[in-house]
């Protein structure tokens, strides 16, 4: 991240379909950005000086109006399930909650967004859907493919932590009971997507403790998963490392990596994880307060935090972790900021970082939209 980081606000906003005031937010059709006045909510402001922060440019309020379009869900589905569906009827896998997703991006087809489990109807569900979209026709339509795996497949569960590399999905943790009976699933699993087969890995000494609200990424040969909420309702700010190629598990203060499978250790995955696996903790002089339902994207060889809730205070403050050197870095932008907001979302296009929507700390659904130049 370069001094000239700095928020691009797209309009604070509430989403009204054109000429139509009283429309509720995501209709179908077409939608304009309109400014509407914040809301005064208490935050805690990543403005503030802080000691060795980068300091950027005040943001550059952005006056324009952009549009959102809407595209019908089509489902797909094996052969053999379109047969039975005659007699039994298939019910759609959405909306539910509290699933895990990752995007892949294959060398030469266009991105694919893979989704695990979550909760539809009050059940914990273990099924694996798959999201594309053809860019070559007119009016694309989001298709949800279910994917018929092999192999000892994930449980069951809920908030599962997903990422996706070298045509390889990685799952690590999750609830896999309803709250009062919960349990933590400690094993590692991966799916190729070559083959569709799952493959488990038991992991032994101690681990980290379950988390939910986490953001996870794969960078080079480890998968990152940062900070979270566990069981008891507690924030962290952990950072794990699994380093898979060597057989360890090792612990950082405040992040979770798997490695990346290479051509050169196929054997690897194909037995479980060794007894010699260790975990090892490794602890920062500074690092982000412990937060939960934060976003994160990776931007060149650093991982961009930004936003979240530690249970008391809403975050809007951000930050980056240098996957080279191993270190936090505050960012402290001057000029105003988006509202601190919780259980966001976030992605990369281009040299800027989107964030959409959340929670604010009085429960109030954000729909406006901000930009990080990066």
């Amino acid at each position: 991240m370069t001094h000239s980081d700095c928020l691009l606000q797209e309009n604070d906003s509430a989403l009204e379909q054109d000429s139509s005031p009283a429309s509720p937010p995501w209709f179908p059709g077409a939608f304009a950005l309109r400014d509407q006045p914040h809301r005064p909510i208490p935050l805690i402001s990543a403005c503030q000086s802080v000691t060795g922060a980068i300091n950027a440019p005040a943001p550059l309020l952005v006056h324009f109006t952009d549009w959102w379009s809407h595209h019908p869900l089509v489902y797909s589905y094996p052969t053999r399930q379109r047969i039975m569906s005659t007699s039994f009827p298939l019910q759609p896998p959405f909306p539910r909650t509290r699933s895990g997703s990752t995007v892949y991006f294959p060398l030469i087809d266009p991105p694919t967004i893979f989704s695990f489990g979550g909760s539809f109807n009050g059940a914990l569900q273990g099924d694996l859907y798959s999201f594309s979209i053809d860019p070559a026709v007119s009016t694309p339509n989001l298709t949800a493919k279910l994917v018929a795996t092999r192999g000892t497949a994930p449980t069951p569960r809920s908030e599962p932590l997903l990422a996706a590399a070298d045509g390889h999905l990685f799952l690590w943790g999750g609830m896999t009971e309803e709250p009062g009976r919960a349990e933590q699933d400690t094993r590692i699993y991966s799916l190729s997507l070559s083959t569709s087969s799952w493959s488990r890995y038991t992991v032994s000494g101690p681990f980290p403790a379950a988390t939910f609200g986490s953001t996870t990424t794969i960078f080079e040969v480890f998968f990152y998963v940062y900070a979270g909420t566990d069981m008891n309702g507690l924030a962290h700010d952990r950072l794990w490392q699994i380093d898979i190629d060597h057989c360890k598990l090792v612990s950082l203060s405040g992040l979770y990596m798997i490695s990346k499978l290479r051509a050169s250790s196929i054997s690897m995955y194909i037995s479980p994880v060794t007894s010699n696996s260790l975990w090892e903790n490794v602890s920062y002089p500074r690092s982000p307060a412990a937060r939960t339902g934060h976003s994160a994207i990776v931007y060149a060889r650093s991982w961009i935090v930004f936003g979240g809730s530690n249970g008391e205070n809403v975050f809007n403050d951000i930050w980056t972790f240098d996957f080279g050197k191993k270190e936090w870095t505050s960012v402290a932008c001057l000029g105003s900021l988006p509202p601190p907001r919780q259980q966001h979302s976030a992605l990369q296009l281009g040299e800027k970082m989107f964030v959409f929507g959340g929670v604010d700390g009085q429960t109030l659904k954000l729909c406006n939209m901000w930009a990080l130049d990066l």
